[in-house]
């Protein structure tokens, strides 16, 4: 099992991708995937709590489910007193590090260009690097012209998203039906846990499709563990980062009043600064292409 690292401990030099092979032989007819290493284990990190304006965000097109929460790093920027609060200057640190492993990993695809691309030709590093999309991104500002920082998506994996197609062939119909609706947590870990480190539940009942967007509430604050589970180069030449929630401590606003604040260990709840207005977030909807580990 991967080791978790906290963002703010990453060295990106020792950052590395490898391509994704299936028994040996490596596949490129739809094409290709890359995992990324650290410290020769698969990458896992650990953020700080941040901001989910927009609760999840279930998509459902082409009879494919994917379950995303976007998280803000709204408040980096954040001050009482003329001076930066401590969970903005924590923001700032998680935000400069990921900016950094993001740059990391753009370079990394670059070196390994005449792997990754199909050019015939050398393609200048311009070139390159608009086939590869961000995994930060800044969100739509709103009507009333605020503007929140940027954000990092990640996707929620069911079981069923999980399963490999030979698996799939196994299962009835019914089964496959019962796994899209659960989610696959660390086998350590529940998916989310409250201060206590106890189990969240809704109502009583273990978390699932039907009630992910009650655990985790729009304006929720939670604090993730993210598996960076691929980077997918397309049939197009367009390379996706995929980052997994694996497990995670949810927290809550005033208003949601669902669960606990936690706050980090060296929060002062004084420099906390909780928002009473109504947030609109805007969601861009990115495909994601399954790729068996």
């Amino acid at each position: 099992m991967n080791t978790p690292v906290r963002i703010e401990d990453i060295d990106v030099s020792k950052i590395e991708i490898r391509k994704i092979t299936k028994k040996g032989k490596a596949d490129d007819s739809k094409g290709k995937g890359y995992h990324v290493f650290y410290n020769n284990e698969r990458l896992e990190i650990i953020l700080p709590e941040l901001d989910a304006p927009g609760g999840v965000t279930i998509f459902d097109k082409y009879e494919k489910i994917k379950v995303v929460v976007n998280l803000s790093f709204d408040g980096m920027k954040e001050t009482v007193d003329g001076q930066l609060t401590k969970r903005a200057k924590r923001l700032a640190t998680a935000h400069a590090k990921l900016v950094a492993l993001e740059d990391k990993i753009r370079t990394s695809i670059i070196e390994k260009a005449s792997e990754v691309f199909k050019d015939k030709k050398k393609q200048s590093n311009d070139v390159l690097t608009s086939r590869i999309r961000p995994f930060i991104y800044q969100p739509t500002a709103r009507e009333d012209g605020r503007v929140f920082e940027d954000s990092f998506g990640l996707q929620i994996p069911t079981k069923f998203s999980s399963l490999s197609e030979d698996d799939k062939k196994k299962k009835s119909i019914e089964e496959l039906e019962f796994l899209k609706k659960q989610f696959q947590a660390r086998p350590d870990s529940h998916l989310l846990v409250d201060k206590d480190g106890r189990e969240v539940q809704v109502d009583g009942e273990e978390i699932t499709l039907d009630n992910i967007q009650l655990a985790i509430p729009r304006r929720s604050r939670v604090k993730a563990v993210a598996s960076f589970s691929y980077i997918w180069v397309t049939t197009s030449q367009e390379c996706h980062s995929v980052w997994h929630f694996t497990h995670g401590l949810i927290t809550s606003d005033k208003k949601a009043q669902v669960l606990n604040i936690r706050a980090d260990d060296d929060e002062d709840e004084d420099d906390v600064v909780m928002e009473e207005e109504e947030v609109e977030y805007v969601e861009e909807e990115e495909e994601a292409v399954a790729v068996a580990a």
